[in-house]
């Protein structure tokens, strides 16, 4: 059963994940090379940490779908605004 829940600090590697993995797979063609080499960087989470941790705590909305323990979807942002809405291909539609 998925479930939409508020963030926590246990979800942010797969949530990083989904979202890098989404933007590789799905959007690579709604940016320029600059573009899209600068938002693979910015949400790996590998490389960039601190700043992603930043991020979140920048937020004033930040919600996960999960499915068991795992990370399906994402929605991200600040009142009026949406930063971030990723879901996982296999979870569109449900």
């Amino acid at each position: 059963m998925i479930k939409i829940i508020p963030y926590e600090k246990k979800y942010m590697t797969p949530m990083f994940n989904l979202i890098l993995e989404t933007i590789k797979k799905y959007n690579k063609s709604d940016f320029t090379k600059a573009g899209y080499n600068y938002y693979t960087h910015f949400y790996d989470i590998t490389r960039n940490r601190n700043h992603l941790e930043e991020s979140i705590q920048s937020n004033d909305i930040c919600y996960v779908a999960i499915d068991g323990n795992k990370v399906v979807g994402v929605v991200r942002g600040s009142k009026g605004y949406c930063s971030n809405l990723f879901v996982d291909s296999r979870y569109h539609g449900k």
